[in-house]
């Protein structure tokens, strides 16, 4: 699964000459794919979120993207972003060559 605001982060790393190329033909993978389904921020992952920003160890991005991995079960979240892997967040975090390598195990 894929929260939308990952999709919001992802988007933001492109610059403006990539997103023909390569943003687009990723998101247009994400949507269609059976492999992947996008979570939208409904109200109780705003809740969630609020919650665990409120504790102060995360921003809201990644509260949104956390509480949404939470309420929607993921198995763990795939991130490379280093602050978040030093909060316990409930949910087993993998850098995403270490997710590659889990899923090719399978």
């Amino acid at each position: 699964m894929v929260s939308t605001v990952t999709l919001a982060e992802l988007r933001a790393g492109f610059a403006a000459e990539e997103v023909p190329t390569v943003w687009n033909p990723l998101l247009a993978h994400l949507l269609s794919s059976p492999d992947f389904r996008v979570e939208p921020v409904d109200a109780d992952v705003a809740e969630a979120a609020g919650e665990l920003r409120q504790s102060g160890r995360l921003a809201l991005p990644d509260a949104l993207i956390v509480a949404t991995g939470r309420l929607r079960r993921a198995q763990c979240l795939v991130t490379q972003d280093l602050e978040l892997r030093k909060v316990k967040i409930g949910i087993s975090i993998k850098e995403p060559t270490e997710f590659l390598r889990s899923m090719s195990d399978r």
